[in-house]
């Protein structure tokens, strides 16, 4: 009987850990970042730059996967250079106006295709964390 006791209690110990680790994994989801865009069909279009600034300036290009692709249009990446504009943050103002590395995102739809086309992309920002985006594409 002190066995089935003892037993019982390792158990009831243990739910609340199995279930505190099944809540913290699904908080580690990563919420998306949505980003809605409009555009002209029958071209390729620049849709958004992928960078992230070191505190020294310095940048690195992310690694981009493609979680659900676009059904209605193509997407492709190309590795450039872009001059920081924002100053929302201490690291933009101190970087503002210098080059860095960026992963340019671009989007053609397929031809005479008008609606929504979706995509979902995870990017590893080289700095400890990733970002996931969920992209809507308006294309007219």
């Amino acid at each position: 009987m002190k066995n089935v006791l003892l037993v019982l209690s390792v158990c009831a110990l243990a739910l609340p850990a199995i279930t505190s680790a099944k809540d913290r994994k699904a908080t580690l989801a990563p919420e998306p970042i949505v980003v809605n865009r409009s555009l002209f069909g029958g071209s390729e279009s620049g849709l958004y730059d992928f960078g992230w600034l070191k505190p020294d300036c310095s940048t690195e290009f992310a690694d981009v996967w493609i979680v659900r692709p676009p059904e209605s249009g193509d997407i492709r990446f190309e590795e450039a250079t872009s001059v920081v504009a924002g100053e929302k943050t201490d690291v933009q103002r101190l970087c503002h106006g210098k080059s860095g590395k960026v992963v340019r995102l671009f989007y053609k739809s397929k031809d005479n295709f008008t609606g929504r086309d979706r995509f979902v992309l995870d990017v590893d920002t080289k700095l400890g964390f990733v970002k996931r985006y969920a992209f809507t594409v308006d294309v007219r």
